[in-house]
């Protein structure tokens, strides 16, 4: 990694003021789908936050939320890791970036009209200043079980079509948001698979052959799903 001589909150060798980090992640929506798409934001602006050398307890800290969450969902008879754990077992390093996520899940309660009640239900549910209970309390008020959502995004995204130019910067928006449901559930779609599909649900527009054309030219390596979205959403 680089040295972090330039970060003006680093002078005399300290760790950055994380009290002093903005977070850029969007508001809390209102349905499962992108409540997933709003906590994979948060979860990379945290670990991007933390010193190079506090990657593999940053990556602990959600690990254990989603443990957490597996138990809750099976229904465990007896919970090896408690709510109160989320809490008590946060390393001193990352407390005070715990604290800092709290403060924004409170700060930005789901747009809409229970956005209250629910920054207020968490006030009650949660320990002040623990982030990782905010986010655990958010993970089942929004129904949060990754292998159920990415089975759906799987349905959905094998059921897309598109047929005419104005409607493609739409299905691709669409597609790349089941194609991250699906990844972030832990089942990702294989790239052979995920170009295939979207090569057969765009072949209905001619304004794209000149496109996939020229896309055909690249070499094997670079003909990936990604380039193609992108080669398309410069139409």
């Amino acid at each position: 990694g680089m040295p972090d001589d330039d970060d003006d909150n680093n002078r005399g060798g300290r760790e950055p003021d994380f009290k002093e980090i903005k977070f850029q992640a969007p508001n809390v929506p209102l349905d499962a789908e992108h409540y997933l798409i709003y906590r994979h934001a948060m979860m990379t602006t945290f670990c991007t936050l933390v010193p190079e050398r506090l990657q593999g307890e940053a990556l602990n800290y959600w690990a254990a939320i989603d443990f957490y969450d597996d138990e809750y969902f099976a229904e465990a008879a007896t919970a090896s890791l408690t709510f109160a754990r989320l809490q008590g077992d946060v390393t001193r390093n990352l407390n005070r970036l715990d604290l800092t996520l709290y403060r924004f899940v409170l700060n930005h309660p789901p747009k809409g009209s229970d956005g209250a009640t629910l920054a207020t239900e968490i006030r009650n549910e949660a320990v002040f200043g623990s982030g990782r209970q905010a986010v655990a309390f958010l993970d089942i008020y929004f129904n949060f079980q990754r292998s159920l959502i990415a089975q759906k995004a799987e349905t959905m995204i094998l059921g897309m079509k598109v047929d005419r130019i104005r409607d493609l910067g739409g299905y691709l928006t669409t597609f790349k948001g089941y194609l991250s449901q699906m990844l972030h559930g832990g089942e990702p779609m294989g790239r052979g698979m995920s170009l295939s599909l979207i090569r057969k649900q765009t072949q209905g527009v001619p304004e794209l052959a000149a496109t996939l054309a020229q896309f055909d030219t690249f070499p094997p390596g670079v003909r990936t799903t990604d380039r193609l979205i992108m080669s398309f959403e410069k139409l």
